[in-house]
């Protein structure tokens, strides 16, 4: 079991700061009148911070991997190349 949460932790990480966003959210700005399917719910506002969280943590956690184990990655940029 701590191989797997050491493994994802950074999946965790991304949940556990996005649940907290989106209850601050929903605290601070949150839906007066109580017309917003999402703002006016701390339950949903929550959830939808913790699926956003995720899926920062998963967007940043991608690398570009070489697609043989030999060759190097690309580092230069568009602006490196000299005509």
């Amino acid at each position: 079991m701590l191989q797997f949460l050491i493994k994802y932790k950074l999946y965790f990480l991304g949940i556990l700061v996005g649940l907290i966003a989106g209850y601050v959210y929903y605290a601070q700005v949150g839906c007066l009148t109580g017309s917003c399917a999402i703002t006016s719910n701390p339950w949903a506002s929550t959830a939808y911070g913790g699926i956003f969280g995720y899926f920062i943590a998963d967007f940043a956690g991608k690398r570009k991997k070489p697609v043989f184990e030999n060759e190097e990655l690309d580092t230069k940029s568009p602006t490196d190349i000299n005509i």
